[in-house]
């Protein structure tokens, strides 16, 4: 304190690049960006420099955990396709990549309504500016939702930059032709990329002993041949329009179980199944 009243215009100038440092590399040179140079670096050495990893920023929903449609379109795929190819990819925000961290990435992809709409057109800007493609990724029409969806409380706020996002977007992924269809009425360039399973969630061999452990809790084996639906509680709607359908099938096929594990509804004739909170 001595020190900075009798050198205050030194203390002053300090004080302020401090500030400055903490509003910009402060904010984006954090772990994460660490953990990705190493990784790079890590990559050249072990490859001999012949691969240049390129850092791919994902703006997603959620900070600990993200949601359903974040893992099915953007974390898992990714997480398979960097197996093969030189990229890294690593959640970002906005604010993150504002700051300077921008400089830090090879592209971006945004998710949905990641971005605030106060940032929106800032964002656009500033990945114009340096050049830097960006992807917009939506598997849903989530500027027109029916009122009982449950993101139906994306607002007229977020709508506009939503769509703004889309038209600024060098390309946007969707994951049904309809929804393609919507998009380029509208000017965007889009790729079609449908839904599919995760095969090293659904393909992969599991211990015999886990699945006779697993099906003797649940009561499934019973030799039977058996239909799971597994869902969020935002198709209850979806599976309320087929019901009659499935009580049908399921008249006709009584040799079949049908084992459902979420969903909002329960299909007539399912047996629902809880998954445990340890799993």
């Amino acid at each position: 304190i001595i020190d900075a009243v009798h050198e205050r215009d030194s203390y002053s100038e300090k004080l302020t690049r401090t500030r400055a440092w903490q509003q910009t590399e402060g904010i984006w040179n954090d772990t994460g960006t660490m953990a990705v140079e190493y990784r790079r670096s890590y990559n050249r050495l072990t490859h001999r420099g012949t691969m240049n990893t390129k850092v791919i920023g994902l703006l997603i929903k959620g900070t600990n955990s993200h949601p359903a449609t974040a893992h099915i379109r953007v974390l898992r795929p990714l997480a398979a396709a960097a197996e093969s190819l030189p990229i890294d990819v690593r959640p970002v925000t906005a604010s993150w990549i504002l700051p300077g961290g921008g400089a830090m990435l090879d592209g971006v992809l945004v998710q949905r309504d990641a971005v605030p709409p106060h940032q929106t057109d800032e964002l656009i800007a500033f990945l114009k500016q340096r050049n830097l493609p960006f992807i917009y990724e939506v598997d849903d029409w989530p500027w027109k939702l029916p009122t009982d969806h449950r993101d139906h409380q994306i607002d007229e706020e977020q709508r506009t930059p939503m769509l703004t996002l889309a038209q600024a977007a060098s390309v946007v992924t969707v994951s049904t032709p309809k929804l393609a269809s919507i998009l380029k009425e509208m000017g965007c360039a889009v790729e079609l990329i449908p839904n599919a399973s995760d095969e090293k969630l659904w393909l992969t061999p599991l211990p015999q002993d886990y699945i006779q452990q697993v099906g003797e809790r649940n009561g499934l084996a019973t030799g039977r041949k058996k239909i799971l639906y597994m869902g969020t509680k935002s198709h209850a709607e979806d599976l309320k329009m087929i019901a009659p359908a499935v009580e049908e099938f399921l008249k006709a096929e009584a040799s079949v179980e049908l084992i459902q594990i979420g969903g909002g509804y329960l299909l007539p004739g399912a047996r629902e199944i809880v998954v445990p909170k340890e799993s």
